[in-house]
């Protein structure tokens, strides 16, 4: 939640918080306020801030998955996340996802696809195309082990 005090410039202010935060801790979603919604004891009544429209934070074009990894993944965040529409090019974080819902993300990933990711690769691969990328070279890679299993 802003509130600028002159003329606001979202870009540029991703763009600095950029050089000083990791990528996840910069914020994703952002509601410009006239004024924060204030309690009795002159603290943010965040009760009283409005919910951001999930369908409208997205910067990316829409772009359906291509595969069924990436149908996969963008299934698990639909529901992680509580929105209607993933593309390949949107990013966790921007849609809302919180370190807590990883956790959700690791168990649901291999449920779904059989392959445990790390959680530092979460943080690292923040799109549903490159983690579908990763996910696809683990399994590639998972498959080839079989096989010389198989050979031996």
């Amino acid at each position: 939640y802003v509130v600028p005090v002159a003329s606001f410039d979202r870009d540029v202010l991703i763009t600095y918080l950029k050089t000083r935060l990791p990528e996840y801790m910069v914020p994703g979603w952002w509601v410009v306020m006239d004024e924060l919604p204030l309690n009795s004891n002159g603290k943010i009544d965040k009760r009283s801030l409005p919910e951001p429209d999930a369908d409208l934070l997205s910067a990316n074009e829409y772009i359906a998955p291509r595969n069924e990894t990436e149908s996969a993944l963008a299934v698990i965040w639909e529901e992680l996340l509580d929105v209607q529409r993933v593309g390949v090019n949107d990013n966790f974080f921007e849609l809302g996802g919180h370190s807590l819902q990883v956790m959700r993300m690791i168990s649901a990933i291999r449920k779904a696809l059989g392959v445990e990711v790390a959680v530092r690769t979460l943080f690292e691969l923040t799109t549903v195309a490159a983690l579908a990328k990763y996910i696809k070279i683990r399994q590639d890679d998972f498959d080839d082990e079989d096989a010389e299993t198989i050979e031996l």
